[in-house]
């Protein structure tokens, strides 16, 4: 309800940046590029090795929000000094893999294997209304920005398990709910003339996500589609902060499950280069 609300407010805040920045004397359109490294890593899984009972773990950690950013931006110079912006960025987010391996020698000497991987990867989109703070020299110009993200998208896993007698392949996606975090950035214009510049600029992006709902859009047993044999419940999952259960009693099969939200990593840093156009 709060984050409703929170979005409404700022969504509000947005349409007014944007006709303020359409109506008046110096509104101005940017774009922007870059690949951002991923910041406030978490643990994503591990890499399991084992043969015969000896092997090694490898913890997996990362970032969703690493990958190749580019972002669209409208603003209006309030003076020589502030400006205010209204941004749209899209991650096209890095892929991580985590896998499973196992295989021992029964006493026949038959060898009896498992593996399982999971690769995972996300895109998303995030809404970033920002104060610029310009620093006021002439042809090169420094700033300052800082803003507040809104961010909602989709994380993709694929998931193959095998052994020595089934082969096992399902994509699952998990999305809604919103993210909030926090951008900071400094760089520099280069002005060609009163309407074009280039610019550069480092970018720390802090953001976290919990999607709310989950789904299983396929599922194969050695080849075979069965995702249409399942249930909803089997099928479908609900995200939650918290929820009650009873299992004296049966399981409704024609509503999502319920499991605990995560909160996952969409953090990053790194370089933008862009082209700002100046309207009037």
């Amino acid at each position: 309800m709060y984050l409703r609300l929170l979005f409404i407010n700022v969504f509000i805040v947005l349409y007014f940046i944007i006709c303020s920045a359409i109506y008046a004397q110096n509104p101005y359109i940017s774009l922007a590029g870059g690949y951002q490294l991923g910041s406030g890593k978490m643990n994503l899984g591990e890499n399991y090795t084992s043969s015969n009972g000896i092997g090694s773990v490898q913890r997996v950690i990362g970032s969703y929000g690493e990958g190749f950013h580019i972002s669209g931006a409208i603003g209006y110079n309030i003076n020589k000094n502030i400006a205010v912006e209204a941004m749209v960025n899209l991650i096209d987010g890095k892929s991580f893999e985590t896998s499973f391996y196992s295989s021992h020698s029964n006493g026949s000497g038959i060898v009896i294997s498992n593996k399982f991987e999971l690769e995972s990867r996300a895109e998303f989109i995030q809404f970033i209304p920002s104060l610029l703070v310009h620093f006021g020299w002439s042809k090169f110009d420094p700033f300052a920005k800082v803003g507040l993200i809104l961010g909602t998208g989709t994380i993709f896993y694929s998931y193959r398990e095998q052994d020595t007698y089934n082969d096992i392949e399902s994509y699952y996606e998990t999305s809604k709910g919103l993210g909030l975090g926090y951008k900071t950035s400094i760089g520099s214009f280069y002005h060609f003339n009163d309407w074009f510049s280039l610019f550069a600029e480092v970018s720390i992006l802090s953001n976290n996500f919990s999607p709310t709902r989950g789904k299983l859009t396929s599922y194969k047993e050695n080849g075979i589609e069965l995702i249409n044999e399942m249930s909803v419940s089997d099928r479908e999952v609900k995200y939650q902060e918290e929820y009650d259960f009873n299992y004296t009693e049966d399981h409704n099969e024609n509503e999502p499950s319920k499991e605990i939200k995560q909160s996952l990593p969409f953090g990053s840093a790194g370089l933008q280069l862009g082209i700002r156009f100046q309207l009037k």
